[in-house]
């Protein structure tokens, strides 16, 4: 696998940011539900197959899930959780104790303003347990996948009661491997954009049909099986068409779209803040721009301080944007 970065695929990954955005801001819409859930999670865990390093050991793996995801996860879960338990101690009723022990919990037990928070366990344990297992037939995940498929089918609270999202994990991996298997296949499609823009609209159309969205993380993966390779079709068919269009992205632009992206670890993690903060007096348009704007402004400066590797998961950028040689490497 190329550990040069994809600008088209890093555009997908800000649409889905924007789509994670757009589904806390309207988390009751049966449009947004259905245009968005059905695919904006399940493309962060298919993207970490689709650039996984077969090669990589599971040492390897947990330290650069380590600095990535869960170091920001803690750094952003003490500074927003010292507001929230500050609000706590000021306020008249007593949920200083219940904020805690969610925030210990993590997982589904993470509402407002951590709402997304959960993704960053889940996606953790969910890749290092495709890395534990990457001696053992592929099979046998597969069929272990498809298990808790099927546990979260019956009863999708058990696997959402797991604390951290571990339990939402295990099915997860199903996209996980897709974008491994994927990427594989790709590289022999002689019509990439074509087979991808078959997948897209194949998948918009089971959308627009009806098919049920998933809602991974509170364990619910939609209607058996059916909204699992729907998910697939419109992550592949969206990541396929997107690495087709790097070589028509100038330098200038695929830079700013790896910046943008880089910084996304800290986007998913203060969108819901802001949201938390704005919502209920001001109209809702009006904080989906802020917890889209705020965010990823302060998250591109903060790109630029010291302390990038805890807040963001990522190293200091240290050249301007423009001249970065470095924009299109991983």
């Amino acid at each position: 696998m190329s550990t040069m970065r994809s600008p088209g695929v890093d555009g997908v990954r800000i649409l889905g940011l924007l789509a994670v955005v757009v589904g806390h801001v309207w988390p009751n819409s049966a449009l947004v539900n259905r245009g968005v859930y059905t695919w904006h999670v399940p493309l962060f865990f298919f993207l970490a197959g689709w650039f996984g390093v077969p090669e990589r050991s599971l040492r390897a793996e947990a330290r650069s899930r380590w600095r990535s995801l869960l170091v920001p996860y803690l750094t952003w879960l003490g500074v927003i959780g010292f507001f929230v338990l500050l609000q706590d101690f000021c306020s008249t009723e007593a949920h200083l104790s219940k904020d805690v022990v969610r925030m210990l919990a993590g997982g589904e037990y993470l509402t407002a303003p951590f709402s997304a928070f959960w993704f960053m366990t889940a996606l953790t344990a969910s890749v290092l347990l495709v890395r534990a297992t990457r001696r053992v037939p592929r099979w046998w995940l597969a069929v272990g996948a498809a298990g808790a498929l099927t546990i979260a089918d019956v009863a999708p609270q058990v696997l959402a009661a797991v604390p951290l999202g571990v339990g939402v994990a295990l099915p997860a991996t199903v996209f996980i491997l897709a974008g491994r298997c994927i990427a594989c296949l790709a590289g022999a499609v002689t019509r990439p954009t074509l087979i991808g823009g078959l997948l897209l609209a194949t998948g918009a159309s089971a959308v627009v049909i009806g098919v049920r969205p998933l809602d991974v993380k509170h364990g619910d993966f939609g209607d058996p099986l059916i909204s699992v390779l729907v998910a697939i079709m419109l992550c592949a068919g969206l990541t396929i068409v997107s690495s087709q269009l790097d070589s028509f992205l100038r330098r200038g632009s695929a830079s700013c779209l790896s910046e943008l992206a880089k910084v996304g670890s800290g986007v998913v993690l203060t969108h819901s803040f802001v949201v938390w903060v704005a919502e209920g007096w001001m109209p809702r348009l009006v904080v989906a721009f802020m917890a889209v704007v705020l965010p990823w402004t302060a998250m591109i400066l903060v790109h630029r301080t010291r302390v990038s590797p805890f807040f963001l998961g990522v190293p200091r950028r240290v050249r301007p944007l423009w001249r970065d040689p470095d924009a299109s490497a991983s």
